[in-house]
Order: C-alpha cells, then sequence, then structure tokens
C-alpha cells in the first residue's frame, strides 16, 4: 500500500514585507517537508536605529527575524531535515534569507533533496552576473531568446543598484538644497532594494543547496515533469503551473500594469538594459568623487530663481522616471515566479509566489478548453495570495472560479482557505495601487476563511493552519 499524508500543517511566517512558508505533509513513518520562499525586504527601523538588517544579533532587525524563523524551520523540520526548497522567484522578498551568514547557513545544514527555482535561474542561461561573462560567447546569447532574456534580467538587478544610488543622491540636503521628497525617495529605494544584486549571496546560496551531495537542483517550467514527486512526497501530486518559457508564451517577457500592455520588454532590448548596466558598474567603479568630466566648468554662483525651480522641477521628474522605470524592472521579475499546485485526497493547495498576468494568463487559457486544468484550478481549497495582495497578481478569472467561496445562501463546511504574507504600506500610493489591496482584503475575508500575517500579535511570528486529509 503506498504512502499517503494524514494531514497538511502550514506555517505562514511573519517575515515583515515577504514570503516565508513552510509545509508539512505528516505520514505514518516520517514528515516530508516543503520550505517555500525564505525572504524579506524588512520593516523599516525604529528611530533611533542604525544597525544593519544584515545583523541578525539586533531584535530588532530583519536578519534577526529571519534566523529566528531559520531556527524554527530547522526545529520543525527535525533530523530529516528539508525535502523540498522553492524559490519562487529572485526578489528580495522571496530569498534574501538565504544569503544571511547565520540564517542561510542553518537553512543549508537542513540539507534539502531538491531544490526548486524558475528555469529563469538556469546558470546554463545566465551571464556571471559580477563580470558579464558568459559560457558561450555573446553572440551566442543575443541569438538565443532564452539567453538573450535571462541575461537582461541579470541587466535590471545591475539597473536597479544604480537606480538606489541616484534616488539616494536626489534626496541627500547635504548634496541639494531642495531634494526630491522623502516618500519618492522612500518608494524608489524599497522597489530598487527589493531587485538589485544583492541577493547574489541568496542566488549563489541555492545553486550550493542544488548541487551539494544527495541534492538536486530543477529549474522548472509550466508542465515540468523532470521530478519523482512519488519518492519526495508519496501520494501528492505536485502540479508546476508557471512560468511559462518563452517558446510557450512571449507574454512572460512583458509587463503590464493593466490589462492593456503597458510597456513590452521587446521595446526595452538587450541593448538598452546592457548599456545602462555598463554604465551602472563604470560609474560604481569611480574613486572617491571624481567628476564625470572634469574638465567642465562649473557654476558656483547665486542661481536665479527662475532657474533654480526649473532644476527642482527636472530633479522631480527624474526621480518619477526612475520609479516608473525600477516598477517595470520589479514587474518582469514577478513574471517569472514558479506556481506550484498540491494535491492530495480533496486537498488542492495553490502557491503562485508573486506571478503577475502575463504568467497567469498562460495557464488560464490553456484551462479554457483543457477540463482537467480548470477543474484543478476551480476546486483549490488553499490559496496563497500571489504577491502579498496586489491588484495585479490574482486574476479575477481565477478568484471567480474558485468553487469553494463563501457565498450567501449556500452551507460551505470546508470553505476557501486564503493566506497572505503583507505589510500595509510598503507599496503603493493610493487605495487603488496599495498592497495589500483594500478591496481585495475586503472581498477575502468575506468570501474566505483569510488569514493574514499582519493578524499575529506583539512576539507571535508565524501562524499554523491545519489541514486533515479525508
Amino acid at each position: 500500500m503506498s504512502l499517503k499524508p494524514n494531514k497538511i500543517l502550514l506555517y505562514s511566517y511573519n517575515v515583515y514585507f515577504g514570503d516565508c512558508f513552510l509545509l508539512v505533509f505528516e505520514y505514518e513513518d516520517r514528515n516530508r517537508t516543503v520550505l517555500i520562499d525564505f525572504g524579506s525586504t524588512g520593516k523599516g527601523k525604529p528611530h533611533g536605529v542604525v544597525v544593519d538588517d544584515d545583523d541578525e544579533t539586533h531584535k530588532e532587525t530583519t536578519g534577526h527575524r529571519l534566523r529566528r524563523v531559520a531556527q524554527h524551520i530547522s526545529q520543525v523540520c527535525g533530523e530529516n531535515g528539508l525535502d523540498v526548497v522553492v524559490a519562487t522567484h529572485r526578489h528580495k522578498d522571496h530569498i534574501y534569507g538565504f544569503g544571511l551568514k547565520e540564517a542561510g547557513q542553518i537553512i543549508r545544514d537542513c540539507k534539502p533533496k531538491i531544490v526548486i527555482q524558475p528555469w529563469t535561474e538556469d546558470p546554463d542561461d545566465n551571464r556571471d552576473l559580477s563580470n558579464k561573462t558568459s559560457r558561450v560567447d555573446a553572440e551566442a546569447f543575443k541569438n538565443d531568446p532564452r539567453k538573450s532574456f535571462t541575461s537582461m534580467l541579470n541587466d535590471m538587478h545591475l539597473v536597479a543598484e544604480s537606480i538606489e544610488t541616484e534616488a539616494l543622491n536626489l534626496a541627500d540636503s547635504g548634496v541639494f538644497k531642495d531634494t526630491i521628497a522623502t516618500a519618492l525617495k522612500d518608494k524608489i529605494v524599497f522597489a530598487a532594494d527589493d531587485n538589485k544584486i544583492k541577493n547574489r549571496a541568496a542566488v549563489d546560496c541555492l545553486h550550493a543547496m542544488g548541487a551539494a551531495e544527495g541534492s538536486a537542483s530543477h529549474y522548472v517550467y509550466y508542465g515540468y515533469d523532470q521530478i519523482d514527486w512519488e519518492t519526495v512526497l508519496p501520494g501528492v501530486n505536485v502540479h508546476l503551473l508557471g512560468p511559462p518559457r518563452i517558446e510557450d508564451s512571449s507574454e512572460v517577457t512583458s509587463a503590464t500594469s493593466t490589462s492593456d500592455e503597458f510597456w513590452s520588454l521587446q521595446a526595452m532590448n538587450q541593448y538598452f538594459w546592457g548599456l545602462q548596466a555598463a554604465t551602472n558598474q563604470t560609474v560604481s567603479h569611480q574613486e572617491g568623487n571624481t567628476p564625470l568630466f572634469p574638465r567642465g566648468k562649473t557654476f558656483t554662483g547665486k542661481r536665479p530663481d527662475n532657474l533654480t525651480w526649473i532644476i527642482r522641477q527636472l530633479r522631480n521628474v527624474r526621480a518619477s522616471q526612475l520609479l516608473q522605470i525600477v516598477r517595470y524592472v520589479d514587474s518582469a521579475l514577478n513574471n517569472t515566479s514558479v506556481i506550484m499546485l498540491f494535491e492530495v485526497g480533496d486537498e488542492k493547495l495553490l502557491f503562485p509566489g508573486d506571478a503577475q498576468i502575463e504568467n497567469w494568463r498562460y495557464v488560464l487559457n490553456k484551462a479554457k478548453s483543457d477540463n482537467a486544468l480548470r477543474k484543478l484550478l476551480n476546486e483549490t481549497t488553499l490559496y496563497k495570495v500571489g504577491h502579498h495582495g496586489s491588484r495585479n497578481a490574482t486574476p479575477k478569472s481565477l478568484w471567480d472560479g474558485f468553487e469553494k467561496k463563501i457565498v450567501p445562501n449556500r452551507k460551505s463546511e470546508k470553505p476557501l482557505k486564503t493566506v497572505v504574507s503583507t505589510m500595509v504600506g510598503k507599496h503603493g500610493e493610493s487605495p487603488d495601487t496599495a498592497v495589500p489591496l483594500p478591496l481585495m482584503v475586503e472581498t477575502m475575508k468575506a468570501e474566505s476563511d483569510y488569514c493574514s500575517t499582519e493578524d499575529l500579535k506583539g512576539e507571535e511570528y508565524f501562524q499554523l493552519i491545519e489541514i486533515p486529509i479525508a
């Protein structure tokens, strides 16, 4: 008789603004565990705290919280360690903890047997991030859509790093008398920090875990079938529903803010991002405060009032452009998110990372003609809310299709569970763009058994959801 879990435990960790979930499948012989993401962009430091978030000893830092979470994960896993680690995509709020010295080591010591990342993280398709060399020549990268796209994503990380530096400079009162608004600076820095190359330590950690003895790395996409799930998670059907590959759907290379196309990645092509990345490297390697044009004449007198006003307005325009660019980078990375659905008995647990509409559209279009796939999605019993509750990561057609929702005049002994890891005030400027989206929260509270990390109080840092298997 084949093994089958009799219960699932879901630990939802409060990592401030980020995702970290531990699935525990309880069997008669031993538990199997799946860690989905381990990241954070932090909560912001209280007044007077000057330590870095990387400091894992100071109780006010993100590093300290993630170390505490890692210790709990290790305790839950016990001597059997982790069976699967999933890093849905490269954003800091999903993988930052893997790169921390102590927290990352604790997870590595759990010796995961399988490490899952999106296909865009395959080293064979990525050029080295530090010196831009490649395993094949540059011409091969340019002519191969898959390699060209992944290389472009790497260039975007370098651009995000330079944007953060420029935003901090525009807000520095020691440099400019009239700086850009603090709120605008904070939005740029928050989005840029989530995308910049600083996540390299986490990326390296994930690759190292997958290359360790007794482990294997899998770079997955829609329909990926190279994992023997019956050996890893007996009695559990695991469906990999995203991201699509470029050959499956070119839409994955686009980023939209609405249902209409916003800004095509094809237009912002390899040459644009490569040029910006090269510029970033040139500027970052300048020593001291060496002027870019050392022989140029410098105006040192008092500027006329009208000129001062124009300069200030141009500075604000530049900052707004930076915010647009870095948000585009953010969306491009979200479109590479892994989408997983775990099916055991009558339970179907859907974890989509930060997948946005371009990623979702592929599977939803297939579901229109694939009855089995449509049934699988519609019968979802637990939904991990995409992108911390943003408006662009839970397609309305997906939500409308969920059959387990609470609806008037219909009894539901086991309603749909929705789980979100989020933090108010980190994203968005209006009720229409806020994360989590107020309307979405209101709807999910009314139509599902809603659970948010924001409900945790005091020293609580995780929620436990028990799911018995019928």
